[in-house]
């Protein structure tokens, strides 16, 4: 059961991210026309490396993963769970894999994957507006100069940092508790299901 809402957390940590930078085009009134450039050079590319570390009280999760496709959402992840070892995922809908510590995969349908497939363009739809964003200008993140825009959510009242790098790439997504960073834009990827 840990390993479900382990698994499914990690999807509800990456679907807000995948929403706005990777399924759909928001409206423009929701993003600036960099943020959708980016989203755009993203949906593009349609595949990419990720590294996302999250932090909870004292402790910090680190996951790795490449993500397939966006439409549907094809990634695979890897997260360092601690004493309770490595837990692995690879979502290929409508099934998720997950592999807890080292126990051997499991195929799951149902509640993960059904996260994964959700109607994300209808749910941005009914979230037209919900967004305001403003410019910070150039900022330094992981040893290179970034423009960083700040997304607020008013209605989740969330907000978020996106840097983007010098091609207009989102190269990294922040929230008060996770870090995520991208690379290798369009690189393929391939991901097949572990049994």
């Amino acid at each position: 059961m840990k390993q479900n809402a382990t698994g499914a957390l990690l999807i509800a940590v990456l679907l807000p991210v995948l929403t706005v930078f990777g399924y759909v085009r928001p409206a423009p009134a929701q993003l600036t026309p960099a943020l959708q450039s980016a989203v755009s050079k993203m949906m593009k590319d349609g595949s990419y490396h990720f590294e996302m570390t999250m932090t909870a009280g004292p402790g910090a999760t680190k996951s790795v993963g490449d993500v397939a496709s966006l439409n549907p959402i094809r990634m695979r992840i890897s997260t360092d769970m601690g004493a309770q070892g490595t837990m692995q995922m690879v979502v290929l809908p409508p099934y998720t894999y997950m592999n807890m510590g080292g126990t051997g995969w499991k195929k799951m349908g149902g509640d993960i994957g059904s996260m994964a497939q959700m109607d994300v363009a209808s749910m941005m739809k009914k979230q037209a507006g919900n967004y305001t964003v403003s410019d910070l200008g150039m900022q330094s993140r992981d040893g290179a100069m970034l423009h960083a825009y700040r997304i607020n959510d008013t209605k989740q009242k969330t907000v978020s940092d996106v840097f983007l790098d010098g091609a207009g790439r989102m190269a990294r997504f922040e929230t008060t508790n996770m870090v995520m960073r991208f690379s290798n834009f369009g690189v393929p990827v391939k991901i097949a299901a572990p049994m």
